[in-house]
């Protein structure tokens, strides 16, 4: 029985906790391509975010 727990253990829960942490690092690494520490960049991106959503709200009342 107790064989049968950790080998669960070691293939289930270590398996999730592992692949979570290995999933965080993957999306850090792709969020810190767009951190450039300019201000005008964040301003940037900003802006075409609000265009998009304005976008997507006149799009969604003229439907």
């Amino acid at each position: 029985m107790v064989t049968g727990v950790v080998a669960v253990d070691d293939h289930a829960i270590d398996a999730v906790a592992n692949g979570t942490g290995t999933a965080f690092a993957g999306v850090g690494q792709l969020i810190k391509r767009f951190q450039t520490g300019y201000v005008r960049s964040y301003a940037l991106t900003m802006v075409a975010g609000f265009v998009l959503i304005a976008v997507v709200l006149i799009l969604g009342r003229l439907a």
